[in-house]
């Protein structure tokens, strides 16, 4: 009898033991599997950020900045967009190492801050594009252009990076949302022609979005695409008036 009670003990002992055994290997697979779930969710959102993300200065690109901007937009309906091109930056960047370009950037991104405080965004179009959300709290249009005009001349003096320097023309265009500016996507374009009417103009001062603006910029947009599908129909003719010298009748120029 005592031998059969041993060796019902020793039987319940290893169920027991296997039963515990088999739970641990469950748990274990729950936990591997949750790893692996967290894991998987991490990099998902790491490639999501990459794609919103400009990879060389580590600020939202053009996707990232528009869903940024248009969360603040919603709490601040009257802020400004702004629209930066650095000309003739690209040629200074093709000299500079990674680290300097980034403390570049860093001193754009502190002379903002000062201006306009931390709530200022910084977004990267191009390397030598930027776009910007400002907050209208505590500013006036006014005030606005006093500091984008003081950006712009800071810009356009040469920067130092140690030993190097950065000489860049800066075009500045910028606008202010209104009420029936639900999207930020329609700043940023008023931004753009204006920005793109400040180099037109060769200006050297920040100008701020107006319809005669918009207008001038699609006859542009219209004339140029007239132009690319003319000449290859053959639809384009040039008319020349010889301009010829009297003495010699010598043909000096066409105009």
């Amino acid at each position: 009898m005592l031998r059969s009670r041993a060796a019902g003990d020793e039987d319940t002992f290893f169920s027991i033991a296997l039963q515990v055994a088999a739970s641990e290997a469950r748990q274990g697979r729950r936990e591997t599997a949750q790893e692996m779930r967290a894991e998987i969710a991490e990099k998902d959102a790491q490639r999501e950020l990459a794609l919103r993300t400009d990879f060389l200065t580590k600020l939202p690109n053009r996707n990232g900045f528009i869903e940024l901007a248009e969360q603040r937009l919603q709490d601040d309906p009257h802020a400004f967009v702004v629209q930066l091109h650095l000309k003739n930056l690209r040629a200074s960047l093709a000299t500079l190492r990674i680290d300097e370009h980034r403390a570049f950037i860093e001193q754009i991104i502190e002379r903002l801050t000062v201006a306009f405080g931390s709530d200022v965004l910084l977004g990267v179009v191009k390397s030598d594009q930027f776009l910007l959300f400002l907050p209208s709290r505590g500013f006036t249009r006014q005030s606005v252009l006093e500091q984008l005009t003081a950006l712009n001349n800071w810009l356009a003096s040469p920067i130092f990076l140690g030993k190097r320097v950065v000489l860049t023309k800066p075009f500045i265009g910028y606008t202010q949302a209104l009420l029936d500016d639900r999207q930020i996507s329609g700043l940023i374009d008023k931004a753009t022609v204006a920005c793109r009417a400040a180099e037109l103009e060769d200006a050297s001062l920040p100008i701020a979005f107006e319809s005669r603006l918009k207008e001038e910029d699609l006859a542009r947009a219209k004339l140029a695409n007239d132009l690319k599908t003319a000449l290859p129909r053959g639809e384009m003719s040039l008319l020349l008036q010889p301009v010829v010298a009297a003495d010699s009748q010598a043909i000096h120029h066409a105009r």
